[in-house]
């Protein structure tokens, strides 16, 4: 690779015997015409119109590597070892350069670090999809029963249930207090009767009895009264 100018670089590589010779451009993905690879070069801070007559006099030279034998590289060259009663990893990894095997850690730190991320994220998705499907469930069998009463209302010509349901109870009170009105009255007839029969006072008093009773009984008391027998009288 030799770097042409301050934004461009030429990169000369073999293909399939002969060489051949592609200018690219600095801190972009730049893909061959022949689809062969995708390179990107970025440019250090230190890169600049000052310091490019200095790096145009060399040239620089870097081996294409496959994925598969880089990752079997560097399995073999990691050691993980979890400290004892921590959660912390402690990673070590061998390389001939001590900066790439420093960039290698770092990046794997990043990545763990994003993959750990999203796999918070895709619980905290899959259980916010769950309480949604949740809500839509409880939503329609809500709307269901609200369906079934507001068809019962209209079969039972039912317009206000919490109305009627106040004039039934109202209703209900009236008749309490008109059956122990009629109880009251009831056990005032049995008392009257009871002593309108065994009492021997020759004054016959009534017993206490219902104000309404009073004025029912007002006449008829006053002959049975006048009727009652006083004994054997000669004529």
């Amino acid at each position: 690779m030799r770097i042409v100018d301050i934004h461009s670089f030429e990169l000369s590589y073999d293909r399939k015997g002969d060489l051949v010779k592609r200018v690219f451009l600095f801190d972009q993905d730049q893909q061959d015409p022949d689809n062969q690879f995708i390179i990107k070069v970025t440019r250090s801070p230190f890169f600049n119109a000052t310091t490019l007559p200095k790096l145009t006099e060399s040239d620089y030279q870097f081996v294409r590597h496959s994925r598969n034998n880089l990752v079997k590289q560097y399995k073999s060259r990691i050691s993980v070892k979890n400290e004892d009663f921590t959660t912390i990893l402690d990673i070590n990894v061998e390389d001939e350069v001590g900066l790439r095997a420093k960039l290698f850690l770092d990046t794997l730190s990043k990545e763990y670090i994003r993959y750990s991320l999203q796999s918070e994220f895709d619980i905290n998705e899959n259980t916010l999809r769950y309480i949604d499907l949740q809500l839509t469930e409880v939503t329609a069998i809500l709307e269901m029963h609200e369906d079934e009463l507001q068809d019962y209302k209209q079969s039972k010509d039912i317009l206000n249930l919490s109305r009627e349901e106040n004039l039934y109870f109202q209703q209900l009170m009236k008749f309490d207090e008109q059956r122990r009105n009629l109880e009251l009255e009831i056990k005032s007839y049995n008392s009257l009767e009871d002593y309108v029969r065994n009492s021997t006072d020759e004054k016959l008093l009534p017993p206490p009895f219902s104000s309404r009773m009073m004025i029912f009984w007002r006449r008829p008391w006053a002959c049975c009264t006048a009727c009652r027998w006083t004994g054997p009288r000669a004529w």
